[in-house]
């Protein structure tokens, strides 16, 4: 390639690069406010707000996560307040620091591989702007956007680890590690990857005992930093290995892999999965990078999986969502081998994978959300009337819609059954696994159903999620419906709000008995 084409393809690949900068921050901050927090969000705010002796104190006995990210967000809303603005700006900005971090992997592996240019790091970075991943979990109230920030930081700091670059560095390392260790459950498995992925880069055949021993107590180090965690997560597995709300199945996997590593659709994924394959093909002369990034990039996913197959379903897209930043950068050396090449249309696969992303990113950021308790708020906002009464089963139920509430300046008194979040974790039956949820009988429904300030409402309202879990038969519905009809019934994939409204000339289902 000649001087002045190359020349003419770096500006090319700069400018794609800016402005794919430029649709990721309007990706991260775009209608940013336009979804309410939805359940597990509820739960961060929920946490937050309670402060960090109950975080440490109660939230392990429900929680299956390490209190690490409620204690941040705790932090967080002391600083900056609670509103909705609040909450989504933590993960947005730990997204918007992802980005250069993307860049100096770029960097890294350009140096690597013999690159003065800067057309791997621009290109990563453009990637990593549009990835529907990437951007979606920046938008979290939820750990993921942290997550995929350490994540990052941490291959890079292998990377550079790699290179003789210590000092500092390793400390910085081990904070990574503990970090992920802390932030999520499934955080063993991007540290372990990231040990795995530092050893093969770093390992040789000339070590000797104490350089084992040097690298073998820095992980172990980790590990112990880690103990705390582990005892929470050993109280509650037997609770979530139990009855998790998780499924796996085999034949929807492809599908759930292609949403892990934000390329959704046959289109997109088909040019992820060859600029991939070109990357590996492209690093055969540094097998120890090449074999270094695919383990970052899958050996969490296939541990997933694996864990899913043989102990319990813990295959979430969202919570695996990290995967995308090595599996970025494979794909970014793909690109890089590409743009070497004379042929027009190699040099623009890259420049169309990028725009695929992009047209899904928006697509996905910018969807309604299947809990969206704002469009439910507006429903039950225009039909309540005084004295009815609003109750909330599961517990949990109440949490997105009071919090919808609250961003829109109100405050509806909601009753959450069987009691509030969280139950007493020995209180009932966990039919998703958390502890602080519990079901009730169909006998308590009845009981609920005939209290006196249930049957004197003009209409009950019953606020639902998954309610396929806590009440497949509809009993609850079938205890509210004695003597009254159904006014409203709006559903979503896993959300439904009803009102039972009484019927004209008896008193609910007291007086419905009476009549008879």
């Amino acid at each position: 390639m000649s001087g002045e084409n190359s020349a003419s393809l770096n500006r090319m690949i700069l400018g794609a690069a800016g402005l794919a900068l430029a649709a990721g921050l309007i990706l991260r901050f775009g209608n940013l406010l336009g979804n309410s927090l939805w359940l597990d969000e509820a739960y961060t705010a929920f946490a937050a707000e309670h402060g960090l002796h109950f975080i440490w104190s109660v939230t392990p006995s429900y929680e299956v996560h390490p209190p690490l990210y409620y204690s941040l967000a705790s932090l967080w809303v002391q600083m900056f307040g609670t509103t909705l603005a609040a909450y989504r700006a933590l993960g947005v900005l730990a997204g918007v620091l992802t980005l250069p971090v993307l860049w100096c992997i770029g960097r890294v592996l350009a140096e690597r591989t013999g690159d003065t240019s800067l057309r791997l790091p621009a290109t990563l970075a453009a990637f990593g702007s549009v990835s529907p991943m990437l951007a979606q979990m920046a938008r979290e109230v939820r750990p993921y956007p942290l997550i995929i920030l350490v994540y990052a930081l941490g291959l890079l700091l292998v990377l550079q680890l790699a290179q003789g670059r210590r000092g500092w560095r390793t400390a910085l390392y081990l904070a990574c590690l503990a970090l992920l260790l802390w932030l999520h459950t499934l955080g063993a498995l991007f540290a372990g990857s990231l040990a795995l992925a530092l050893l093969i880069l770093t390992w040789r055949p000339e070590w000797r005992a104490r350089d084992w021993a040097r690298f073998a107590g820095l992980h172990i180090l980790a590990g112990l930093l880690w103990a705390p965690a582990v005892a929470i997560l050993i109280y509650q597995a037997s609770a979530w290995v139990a009855s998790t709300w998780l499924g796996f199945n085999f034949a929807q996997l492809p599908r759930a892999l292609a949403t892990t590593y934000g390329v959704p659709g046959w289109f997109t994924a088909l040019f992820g999965v060859a600029l991939i394959v070109v990357g590996t093909h492209s690093l055969r002369r540094d097998t120890r990078l090449a074999a270094a990034l695919l383990v970052a990039a899958f050996l969490p996913a296939l541990a997933a999986v694996f864990a899913s197959v043989m102990i319990s379903p813990v295959f979430i897209p969202r919570a695996l969502s990290a995967v995308t930043i090595p599996a970025l950068a494979l794909a970014a050396v793909g690109a890089q081998a590409l743009f070497s090449r004379a042929s027009p249309l190699a040099r623009s696969l890259p420049l169309v994978f990028a725009l695929a992303l992009a047209v899904s990113a928006s697509a996905l950021v910018t969807r309604q959300r299947e809990q969206d308790w704002y469009v439910a708020l507006a429903r039950l906002k225009t039909a309540i009337k005084p004295g009815d009464v609003i109750l909330a089963y599961p517990n949990e139920s109440a949490l997105p819609l009071r919090y919808a509430a609250r961003d829109k300046g109100l405050a509806p008194i909601i009753r959450a059954l069987p009691v509030e979040v969280p139950a007493p974790p020995e209180s009932g039956p966990h039919p998703t696994g958390t502890r602080g949820v519990v079901s009730i009988s169909k006998e308590a429904m009845r009981t609920i159903a005939h209290e006196p300030g249930v049957t004197a409402a003009p209409t009950v309202w019953l606020i639902q999620i998954n309610g396929q879990m806590f009440d497949p038969a509809d009993d609850f519905g079938r205890a509210l419906s004695e003597g009254r009809a159904v006014r409203v019934d709006w559903k979503t994939i896993d959300t439904r709000v009803r009102g039972f409204a009484r019927i004209r000339g008896r008193d609910g289902p007291a007086g419905e008995a009476a009549a008879r």
